[in-house]
């Protein structure tokens, strides 16, 4: 759909752009347009984009180049920078993520990873996708999602002895959704009962629902851990590429997690 979107930019506005930079923006607009806001590219922010290009065309007179491309899309305003010791850790992190979900996850793969700093509370990110849409979820599938977002923080317990606060959206998170998983879903020994609404529960069930909870976490912490420790070598092999190059796309995550 964004192919179909683009050319028709593409033919509006006269871009005359190369099959590879079509491919490209199809590419990077899959992606986030915010990603601190979990905002995606829609039909506007691609009109956007394709005006933002031929703007600049027309004030340089130059056909659409790389850069010209990457400020359309927003990517040259990286706004801070971080330490060696910094990344180094961020990278960590990132990689614990992507390992995880590339070894627990099967109907998803890792499609980026990037430790280019968006602000200070988007240090680095690890994006998956899908394999194919789905609109069902098991227990087993949500337990393992809830796994995944403790990777990064069991790769830099592991790996580095210490835990930073770069973990703490991916435990909100983490935490959000075994709750989900708890009061709305059922899928815990408590039953089948909806207990998201907490003025009507008494005190004893808020207990026994945060028992579970925590157990959930536990247990998805556990294996995070695990699989952390056992792929030690990937963890690193992904850390120190994110350490030259920043950025890394689906192609080389693949290479590197095969070996």
């Amino acid at each position: 759909a964004r192919r179909q979107i683009l050319a028709i930019y593409e033919e509006k506005y006269a871009l005359g752009l190369t099959s590879e930079q079509l491919a490209y923006l199809v590419d990077k607009t899959g992606d986030f347009i915010d990603r601190a806001e979990g905002t995606r590219y829609t039909g506007d922010h691609l009109h956007s984009v394709a005006r933002f290009i031929k703007r600049e065309q027309l004030r340089s007179g130059a056909p659409a180049g790389q850069a010209m491309i990457d400020r359309a899309l927003g990517l040259t305003a990286r706004r801070i920078v971080l330490s060696h010791k910094e990344e180094e850790v961020v990278a960590l992190h990132e990689a614990g993520h992507a390992v995880v979900i590339s070894r627990l996850m099967p109907d998803s793969y890792v499609r980026k990873i990037s430790i280019l700093a968006e602000n200070d509370l988007m240090l680095g990110f690890t994006e998956s996708a899908l394999r194919e849409n789905r609109y069902q979820y098991s227990r087993e599938d949500m337990e393992r999602r809830i796994a995944a977002l403790l990777g990064g923080r069991a790769a830099e317990r592991a790996f580095s002895r210490s835990l930073s606060v770069g973990a703490s959206g991916d435990i909100e998170q983490a935490t959000a959704a075994a709750r989900n998983m708890v009061e709305v879903c059922g899928f815990s020994e408590l039953g089948p009962f909806h207990l998201a609404r907490k003025e009507i529960l008494s005190e004893s069930w808020r207990v026994k629902v945060d028992d579970v909870v925590s157990q959930l976490l536990a247990r998805a912490e556990a294996e995070a851990d695990r699989i952390v420790r056992e792929n030690e070598p990937f963890v690193r092999a992904i850390q120190q590429r994110l350490m030259v190059k920043k950025t890394l796309e689906a192609a080389e995550i693949q290479e590197v997690l095969n070996g």
